[in-house]
């Protein structure tokens, strides 16, 4: 068995830091009791995890990585209980709790990680139409499901590479991901609707943090850039466990992308930054009233109407 590493961070919704009690469950039995810091944040857990190997081979059938269940108690707020946090060898996985008070929610709260993009078969493809709008803004907040809260963007992008791309891969393969999770996102198309219950891969988010603002461009406009695993489902984009193999022969990011995507595309870094307040907020000042909701169907169809559609 290899090992693997869990930090755990609570706050309240408002993202102050809680001091909590964190207890590491697997199959029943308590591995470990922690508390947080007085920022909110435990020491790295070192646990048990499949060895590295297995999640770098593609034709593995099994799960490589191991789960826990973990939970959060503070005094006055409610127990938060997360079922099946990923734990892969050497890599830390950094889970982010929600603790609500008591009198807003129920005794416990409980959340399930989904299974892994990667290792689930029904891992949907992203081959679908998407709409481009002419200029690349990165928004502050992203909406990923209609019936999802707002979170920021940056915390999206990586939640959405957490869950597919391995965090053993080699950099180059999940840097090709990250930047195709990003292109979608510009327009969009949302490739994880529910990444409130999501953790993520420290390595990965730090990745995100240097490159979130890059995006793919091609013929002088964003690029749609559809992918797919490769394995499971596959997709006239990118392949991920193509691009593990072309990493491992030492191909960087772009040059992983221009062997799926067409050998012209450029990676552009932007500096154009909306700044704006989470959704609940604006709804609290404006009072979402029906009129509004018509105005911003009709601006948005305008803006779709202005976008280019490219397909692979």
């Amino acid at each position: 068995m290899g090992t693997g590493y869990l930090q755990v961070k609570t706050s309240t919704s408002d993202y102050i830091p809680v001091k909590s009690k964190i207890t590491v469950i697997h199959n029943g039995d308590i591995l470990h009791t922690i508390e947080t810091d007085e920022n909110g944040i435990t020491e790295n857990i070192a646990l048990e995890a499949p060895p590295k190997e297995q999640s770098l081979d593609p034709d593995f059938e099994g799960v490589p990585y191991s789960t826990y269940n973990v939970k959060a108690d503070t005094l006055g707020f409610a127990s938060s209980y997360i079922h099946g946090v990923q734990i892969f060898d050497t890599i830390t996985s950094v889970l982010a709790i929600t603790m609500l008070p008591e009198s807003d929610s129920p005794l416990t709260n409980e959340h399930i990680v989904p299974m892994h993009q990667v290792h689930s078969p029904s891992q949907s493809t992203m081959c679908k139409p998407g709409v481009y709008p002419s200029e690349v803004i990165i928004p502050q907040f992203i909406t990923p499901h209609p019936d999802k809260p707002q979170i920021p963007f940056i915390d999206y992008i990586k939640k959405a590479a957490s869950q597919h791309a391995y965090p053993t891969w080699p950099e180059s393969a999940i840097e090709a991901t990250i930047y195709a999770i990003a292109s979608l996102a510009h327009c969009n198309t949302h490739v994880w609707e529910n990444p409130e219950h999501t953790q993520v891969f420290s390595n990965i988010s730090e990745m995100v943090d240097l490159v979130y603002n890059r995006y793919i461009m091609h013929d002088d406009s964003p690029f749609f850039a559809e992918f797919s695993d490769g394995r499971h489902n596959t997709c006239p984009g990118l392949w991920q466990w193509g691009a593990v193999k072309l990493a491992e022969r030492g191909h960087d990011a772009l040059e992983i992308l221009r062997h799926y995507y067409p050998a012209d595309i450029q990676l552009v870094e932007t500096h154009n930054f909306q700044a704006q307040e989470p959704e609940d907020m604006q709804k609290q000042k404006t009072g979402g009233n029906s009129f509004e909701k018509l105005l911003t169907m009709l601006i948005a169809s305008r803006i779709i109407e202005s976008c280019r559609t490219e397909y692979l």
